[in-house]
This record gives C-alpha cells, structure tokens and sequence, in this order.
C-alpha cells in the first residue's frame, strides 16, 4: 500500500490520452464513450499536451486497451474545466490498485 515507508516508484509512461466530452461514473463504469474531441500520446517523459477549446471534458487515458482514469468528482470521471489559458492536468496510473 502506498504510503509513508512504502516502496513505490514513479516511472513516466507513453499512453494515449483522450479528451471526452464530460463522462459521468455511470458511463465510464459501463465503458461508453462518445467519439473523442481530441487525442494525443505522451512522451517517454509521461508528458503530454493537447489544445481544446474553453470547456468542461474528460482526459481518459489508454492503459494496454483498457480506458483508465484515476478522480471522480461531482458525479464525473477525471474532469477538469479549461478556460483562456493552459490547464495542467497529471494522472497517475497505479498498477498496484485493488
């Protein structure tokens, strides 16, 4: 279990990241998708960037064919709101959850 003393490691990842209209849990727990609004795939360094317009989404991320998102809030699945200017947004997938 993650935590202080434990043996954790961060190591950056290349996924693809899709940018969805906002997914409810519902949707994303019975894995229906609309089309995504824009897509890209991180680099060896784990970062990525992608340009949408101001707006409400969902960032999914590709884990090995299965759609992987770590924050649900206000009843949506890894959302974040962009407005005029750059929204950073980290996600962490933990190999380890149960």
């Amino acid at each position: 279990m993650p935590g202080a003393g434990g043996n954790c490691m961060m190591t950056p990842v290349v996924r693809t990241v899709y940018i969805y209209s906002p997914v409810t849990f519902g949707q994303y727990q019975a894995n229906q998708y609309s089309s995504p609004i824009a897509s890209t795939v991180s680099g060896s360094d784990g970062a990525y960037s992608i340009t949408v317009p101001a707006g409400s989404y969902s960032v999914i991320v590709d884990d090995g064919g299965v759609k992987y998102c770590n924050l649900f809030s206000a009843g949506f699945a890894c959302p974040v709101t962009v407005g005029q200017t750059s929204v950073p947004y980290d996600i962490t997938i933990d190999v380890s959850a149960q």
